[in-house]
Order: C-alpha cells, then structure tokens, then sequence
C-alpha cells in the first residue's frame, strides 16, 4: 500500500505528514495517555453522543431563526408590522454575528468548548422564552418582547457556527472522519432550517394565527430549554478525561485577528465563500416574495415545503461531500465544482420563474440547496489548508470570520434585494435575482486567485521548499 499524504489534526493547527513517517507531532491525539485502551474505547462511541447533542442545539437555533420567513404575511398581520420588520427577525441573526464573533472566539479560548456550548444553549432557551411571552401580546410592545428574544438568540449563534470543524478535530480525527463530523454539524443546522420551514406554515394558520402563534413558540421554548439540560449532563471537551476537569482553552497561539486579515489568501477565500452563503441566507429569508408573486395558486404552506426540500437536499450535499473529502482531500477543486453548480441552478431558477415553470422551478431550487449547501463544510476545512502554511491555525478564529463574512454579506444581499423588487410585475423580484446570479459570478472569479500554497507576503525563509510544501498540502 503506497503512503499518501493525510492530514493529522492538532488542537491548534494542521500538521501535514505522511502516514509512515509522523513527524514532530504534538497533537494529543497521538499522546500516550490520549491512545490508553479505555479512552479510546470511550471516545469511539461517546463522540457521536456529543456529536448529537452540539447536532440538536444547532438544529433548534436555525428552527428559531427561520420560524417567520415562511410566514411572512401571516405575522405581519398578527404585530400590524411591515415586511422589512418581519424579515428584521432573520436579519438580526446576520447582523450580530459579524460584530460579535471576536469577543465569541476569545471567549471559547478562556472558558473552553464545552462552558462556551453550554452558555450559548442557555441563551437559545432564554431567547426562546421572551419570544413566546412577547407573542401573548398582539400589540407593538408584544413585537419588540419578541424581537428582544429573538436578539437574545441570535446571540446563542455565536457558539454554534464556529464549532463544528473544532468538535469534529477534537474528537473524530484519530477515526479520519473529521470532514464527515463537519458536515453533519452543519448538515443538522441546515435540518434545523429544513423544519422551520416545514413547521411554520403547518402549525400556523391565518384564520387562527390567534393561538397557533403562540402555541408554537411556546413548543419551541420547551425544545430548547430541554436541549439545554441534555447538555449539561453530557457534553464533554474532550475524549482525555483529564481535560475535562478543568478548563481546557482552545487555542495556545500568540496571534491577534489582524493575522488573519492581512492573509491575503484567506482574504479572498472569506469574500468568495461569503458572497454564496450571504446569496443562500438572502434566497431563504426572502423566498416567499420571490415565489409567491409569481404563482398566485401557491401559499405559505408551498413555501414552506419547497424551503424544506431545498434544505434537505442541502444536507444530503453536505454529507456526500463530507464524506468524499474524507477520502480525496481534494479541497480545492471541491470547492470550485460546487460554486459554479450553485451559479448555474440559480440561472435556472430565475429563468424558470421568468416564465412560470413550476417544475423546473423545483428542481433547481432543490439542486441551488446541494450545491450552495455543501460549500460550507468544504470551505471551513479548506480554509484551514489554505492559510496553515503562513500561519498556525485555530478552527474557531478561521471558521468564525468565514460565517461573519457570510452574515455580513447576507444583510447586504437582503437589503439590496429587498430594494429592486419592483412590484409593478408579476415576477417582482427579477431583478434581483439577476443581481445576485451576477454577483455570485464575481465570487466564483475570486476563487481562481486562491492559492493554498502561495505565500503572499513572500517571506524569505520559505527557501526551496515550497514545492515539497505542495506535495503535502494538496494531497488530492
């Protein structure tokens, strides 16, 4: 059997080696104390019992997040609220994430993995809380209860975005399966989205919006509150018991975040990938007004189920992708096929809109939710690639500035869509989706600039080595 390059998984950054000859390896996974026969026995099977609880919390806050987009006309009339209000409580997600992911990220340093999940679970509960007492009230004091506890949610995002690629590096990469951990911690998130918009318009009708509101976000409080106590009893930082006794930071690097700024290549890499996710948070939270205007016989329950099967077809990409990475590495090529799939179902979409094609309108929403879908696991294990050769890396600060990119260039996308739709026509938002196909275009450009081996500050030290430097990190 030849010896091909895999990645071994430090806590702090990546270390690219050869199967026969691990070199100057300081990962705990290859301790001697970490390979003892009894905690590896119970990080084999523990691991997927925190795998699914980190799963459930974030499957509950994309629940949270999505409840009323799906429903958008139905809630406007229940608060006498405008469209831009309502569509402010999926907006709010977007915007704090990029204002407050750094106090986030230095936060899960101090305190750890496992205090920083379970605090952002106590915040989704409470969040969850005020938003059902605010909807007891149909009045404009009931609304800004609800937006407070939807605010107060929001927050609870802040530890769960970032987390996946450092769970699944703490705890499945001994099993090479950290891009399958990946992909599943985000695959339930997108789940999360899935049966939001499945849920919303099946428990809420408009002729008895008076109780199903209500009802329905006190049914998500107790989910959420419920989530909350399974993790304090079982959620763990690490498979060493030794480091589950004590706080257990998750970095030891002296950098600041301006390192990663100035990284050019990893620059790039943070506005392509947030130009397509930023253009998926857009497509969610506006898809009732792109669809419903143009088919009259549709409703919020159509809605509905083509935002559920979007996203499901979106888990399904991620999976198929965390599990074809796992075995190819072949990141960057990965991630360059699923952009232009993601650009090309959206011309379809749009064309198909254009001239009412029901089905086809189907069938690329569903293949825009593999394509755009799987871009994200890819992309925050590719980012790791892309910047380790500069810089020692930590998954939480990588992954964190990818998602505030995303969420930043979401609002951006939400509002300029939200201002060129033109409601003298029956496909009002034509223009823009036509925008957003363009500006896509502009990111899957960027991506062709790229290059995980390049050092772009050409530092001299570097010497002849970079093509040996290559070999090992494209290991595809």
């Amino acid at each position: 059997m030849s010896s091909s390059p895999i990645i071994i998984v430090d806590d702090n950054d990546f270390n690219i080696t050869n199967n026969n000859d691990v070199i100057n390896s300081t990962s705990p996974l290859l301790s001697p104390t970490f390979n003892n026969n009894n905690n590896a026995k119970l990080s084999s099977s523990y691991r997927w019992l925190i795998l699914l609880g980190f799963s459930l919390f974030t499957f509950a806050s994309a629940c949270m997040w999505i409840t009323f987009a799906p429903c958008l006309y139905i809630f406007m009339s229940y608060f006498s609220q405008t469209p831009s209000s309502i569509n402010s409580l999926s907006s709010i997600y977007l915007l704090l994430y990029p204002i407050l992911f750094i106090p986030s990220s230095k936060f899960f340093n101090t305190y750890g993995i496992k205090f920083g999940v379970i605090f952002g679970a106590f915040l989704n509960s409470l969040g969850a809380l005020l938003r059902y007492l605010g909807s007891l009230k149909r009045s404009y004091i009931g609304f800004w209860i609800l937006f407070l506890g939807q605010t107060i949610a929001a927050l609870a995002q802040l530890f769960i975005l970032c987390v996946p690629p450092k769970l699944a590096n703490i705890w499945f990469s001994q099993y090479g399966q950290q891009n399958f951990a990946t992909s599943v911690g985000i695959t339930a998130n997108s789940a999360g989205v899935a049966i939001g918009f499945l849920l919303s318009p099946w428990m809420i009708k408009e002729k008895t919006a008076n109780h199903d509101i209500p009802n329905y976000l006190l049914l998500q409080f107790i989910v959420c509150a419920m989530i909350y106590l399974f993790l304090i009893f079982t959620f763990k930082s690490s498979p060493d018991k030794r480091t589950n006794s004590r706080t257990m930071p998750l970095s030891t690097t002296n950098l600041n975040i301006s390192d990663y700024f100035s990284d050019k290549m990893f620059m790039i890499l943070t506005i392509s990938f947030g130009i397509v996710t930023g253009g998926e948070y857009a497509f969610a939270t506006l898809l009732s007004q792109i669809i419903l205007p143009v088919f009259e016989k549709f409703d919020e329950s159509m809605v509905g189920f083509l935002g559920f099967f979007i996203v499901i077809a979106g888990m399904v990409g991620s999976l198929v992708i965390g599990i074809y990475l796992d075995r190819t590495l072949a990141y960057e090529s990965s991630y360059r096929y699923l952009y232009i799939g993601s650009i090309i179902t959206l011309g379809l979409l749009n064309i198909a809109l254009k001239y009412e094609f029901a089905e086809l309108v189907f069938f690329s929403s569903l293949s825009f939710g593999v394509f755009s879908f799987a871009l994200a696991p890819t992309a925050f294990q590719y980012a790791t690639i892309v910047i380790s050769k500069r810089l020692s890396t930590d998954e939480i600060t990588t992954t964190g500035i990818l998602n505030a990119s995303a969420s930043l260039l979401g609002i951006l996308l939400i509002s300029l869509m939200d201002t060129l739709e033109n409601l003298n026509k029956k496909f009002t938002m034509e223009l823009s989706n036509w925008v957003l196909f363009v500006i896509l275009i502009g990111g899957f450009w960027m991506s062709f600039w790229i290059s995980p081996t390049k050092d772009d500050r050409k530092d001299d030290r570097d010497g002849g080595d970079e093509e040996e430097n290559t070999n090992l990190l494209i290991g595809h």
